[in-house]
């Protein structure tokens, strides 16, 4: 008997926790429509900058989709979208300054991947992979180490990762290619 009771409560429960889970699934459009009105509401600049990056996204993207335009500028206009996307910020300060970061990170990892390859390069094949693992350890270990350093963190944390990444991208994709610069 009490084995037939346990039993009826575990299967009581069971329907309450799927009842329970149904009624929240049938809520959950009601309410991110609530949160997305309430969201634009608080603040229409919002709503005016996320307009803003939908602009910028599409006729960045128009450089890719045209053909004259692809024709002059090429697969690096893809660049351009990932860097709209990841750029844009809710402020001109803060999208000036992203900017900017971006622009140091990836430009000193550019410098740096090419003297790193520039050294690598005469000695041979295993010196040089050898030589770019270390390279890549040493800075990445560094790189990663600055970034918790208060003032770094606070003012060029998206600089230095976006150097890390540049770099890592340069160096390691450079062991296959015999031209660093065409990368």
């Amino acid at each position: 008997m009490d084995h037939e009771t346990n039993n009826t409560k575990k299967s009581s429960s069971y329907w309450k926790s799927f009842y329970s889970f149904a009624d929240k699934v049938k809520r959950f459009p009601g309410l991110v429509k609530r949160t997305i009105w309430k969201v634009g509401k608080d603040d229409p600049r919002k709503v005016v900058h996320s307009l803003k990056v939908g602009l910028a996204l599409t006729l960045v993207s128009l450089l890719y989709l045209m053909e004259p335009l692809y024709k002059g500028i090429g697969k690096n206009a893809v660049v351009a979208v990932m860097t709209v996307v990841v750029v844009m910020e809710f402020t001109v300060g803060g999208t000036l300054c992203k900017g900017l970061n971006r622009g140091l990170g990836t430009l000193s990892a550019g410098l740096l991947a090419f003297l790193i390859e520039y050294l690598a390069d005469a000695p041979g094949r295993i010196f040089r992979a050898v030589f770019i693992g270390a390279a890549v350890f040493v800075l990445g270990a560094s790189a990663t180490y600055v970034r918790f350093i208060p003032y770094i963190k606070k003012n060029y944390d998206y600089g230095v990762m976006i150097f890390l990444l540049t770099f890592n991208l340069m160096i390691v994709s450079s062991y296959r290619v015999d031209n660093i610069l065409s990368l």
